[in-house]
């Protein structure tokens, strides 16, 4: 069974995984937050919880990875044709992932897992599914539309069918 951290607070199982956790030689995992590569200087208590506002939709026309919200555990990547904001926790073990630049990748300080641009984990990885997708929605604001990402509304790749094409995963440029 795979639970996000967000479920991990929840319920009444939350005392027996985090005992589980812990016999599990996982106690960085233990407080139920991810953990954090020291050079990131990133806490826990910065990951974003709320819906904020990262700018408007031009300021990503240029392809590339913008590192502007990282604090707030979310990655931002443009392709020139689509916006997609990805989720920093990893989801083999919910440590964050950081960004690798010398191998234009995502890697997992935990169990090394690797992610490639679009989020897609590298073959023969612990963490087999891609990294998940923040909602994206246009809002009116007084300078004009900014572009808002919701966190707590994530985006999954699985078996069902994809998600990845769903309104709020992606916006168009």
């Amino acid at each position: 069974m795979k639970i996000t951290r967000r479920q991990f607070h929840t319920g009444a199982g939350s005392c027996l995984a985090l005992t589980a956790l812990s016999c599990a030689g996982c106690d960085r995992l233990a407080a139920g937050w991810p953990t954090t590569h020291p050079a990131d200087d990133n806490t826990p208590s910065d990951l974003a919880t709320a819906p904020f506002l990262i700018g408007p939709l031009s300021h990503y026309a240029q392809a590339g990875l913008y590192k502007n919200f990282r604090r707030q555990g979310v990655w931002i990547v443009s392709d020139g044709r689509k916006l997609i904001v990805l989720s920093a926790v990893c989801t083999h073990l919910q440590c964050l992932v950081k960004w690798d630049p010398a191998a234009h990748e995502f890697a997992c300080p935990c169990h090394h897992s690797h992610f490639k641009l679009d989020g897609t984990p590298l073959p023969h990885q612990k963490a087999d599914s891609p990294l998940e997708r923040c909602r994206l929605t246009l809002v009116k604001t007084p300078t004009g539309p900014q572009v808002q990402v919701d966190p707590t509304f994530t985006f999954t790749d699985d078996e069902l069918g994809d998600e990845f094409g769903k309104p709020g995963a992606y916006l168009s440029l």
